[in-house]
């Protein structure tokens, strides 16, 4: 599986950063980068601005890959309800907001424009954790 993230800073050079809607797995009430999964019909660019509208309702100009990781997911349900193991490769773009004003998805509660300090002090979801170890060095 391929998995896209977005790095979008503001213009005090502060990160975006989404809480997951809190639930009973290991995602639920964690932070996270704007994203998610390649469909396969899509580009990897196509699937990075779709995301980010779709979770914040930002349009974003792509720019460069900036880190690229991997999870691995035991148990993860496929949307016809199969149950299997997948190991996801993390693509992440640094990313320009075109326009517009964050407006979450109901995948999220709450979102932050963090800086590298602030960031430490927060709770990753597994799928960021390496990304925001990264973005940190």
């Amino acid at each position: 599986m391929i998995s896209t993230k977005a790095l979008i800073l503001n213009k005090e050079g502060k990160l975006l950063v989404l809480r997951n809607i809190p639930h009973e797995d290991e995602w639920g009430g964690k932070w996270c980068l704007p994203g998610g999964l390649v469909e396969m019909d899509e580009s990897i660019e196509f699937a990075i601005k779709r995301e980010v509208k779709e979770e914040t309702g930002l349009e974003v100009v792509v720019k460069k890959i900036v880190l690229v990781g991997e999870s691995r997911y035991d148990g993860w349900k496929l949307k016809d309800g199969r149950i299997v193991n997948v190991r996801q490769i993390q693509l992440c773009f640094k990313c320009k907001c075109r326009k517009g004003q964050v407006k979450l998805s109901e995948e999220h509660d709450k979102y932050s424009w963090v800086s590298k300090k602030e960031l430490v002090k927060l709770t990753s979801a597994p799928g960021c954790v390496d990304v925001f170890r990264d973005y940190l060095r």
